[in-house]
């Protein structure tokens, strides 16, 4: 009589045991899943992005970093290579001469 119940209890302690394995096997993955978004690059830069939206002092350090590249990038490689018209050349004089006097009240 005690190896039925024995028996039968370990059958209901094995069945609860499985049960509980494939919960915590749906949870891992659950997790898993959602360890891959936060480590995806775009996942990133975006919460980066957000962070420097709310933080004005790293706003306006990555706004003059980014006047200084726009300005950098407009005096050296294209102002003087697509400008070569003499009306051109002065349309890309003043374009530079805008950028850097916006480039120097920074």
């Amino acid at each position: 009589m005690k190896t039925i119940n024995q028996e039968q209890f370990l059958l209901e302690r094995i069945v609860s045991l499985e049960i509980q394995q494939r919960t915590q096997s749906q949870q891992l993955k659950i997790q898993f899943h959602e360890s891959l978004q936060l480590l995806n690059p775009f996942s990133i830069i975006k919460s980066s992005l957000i962070e420097i939206d709310t933080v004005p002092e790293i706003k306006n350090v990555v706004l003059k970093g980014m006047v200084n590249l726009t300005s950098y990038y407009l005096a050296k490689n294209p102002v003087y290579g697509i400008f070569q018209r003499p009306i051109n050349r002065l349309l890309g004089k003043v374009i530079t001469t805008v950028v850097n006097k916006f480039k120097s009240k920074e």
